[in-house]
């Protein structure tokens, strides 16, 4: 016989007796989660999501399969593609923070692309949380492994 954290008696995960440590577990167990997604909410610069989503999409929206083989023969030709290819960035760029605010203004203001980066990260948060504590062995429901 080992040491469970949780009841491993009775005919369902749920059972307790009065002395378990059932109870207290759960609370504990939820409160980590509440706090781990907490933390990851407030915690996220969603600005900074953002621009860099924004700045990776721009950068493989704006790759000229033309120019992968093409070979300037003169510094001068290679300067304009690049001045072309950033200006076409920038544009992409534009084009898609105007599109973030007008879906911001259709939709409810207290529903923006920020938001909804918190509340991914909150959410990644919790899986993480909820990962590390069923590896260490204290979780809510499920199979339990015996040594």
């Amino acid at each position: 016989m080992g040491f469970y954290l949780f009841n491993t008696g009775g005919s369902s995960p749920s059972s307790s007796s009065p002395g378990s440590p059932l109870p207290l577990l759960k609370t504990l167990y939820f409160a980590a989660l509440s706090a781990s997604f907490y933390a990851g909410y407030n915690q996220v610069d969603a600005t900074a999501v953002v621009d860099n989503a924004v700045d990776a999409i721009a950068e493989f929206r704006t790759i000229d399969p033309s120019s992968i083989d093409r070979r300037d023969n003169n510094w001068i030709d290679r300067q304009l593609h690049n001045v072309q290819k950033e200006f076409s960035k920038l544009e992409r760029k534009e084009q898609m923070y105007s599109d973030l605010r007008a879906w911001d203004a259709e939709h409810n203001p207290h529903f923006t692309h920020k938001r909804i980066v918190r509340y991914a990260s909150g959410l990644l948060a919790v899986n993480v949380a909820m990962t590390v504590l069923g590896n260490l062995g204290v979780g809510v429901g499920g199979a339990r492994r015996r040594r």
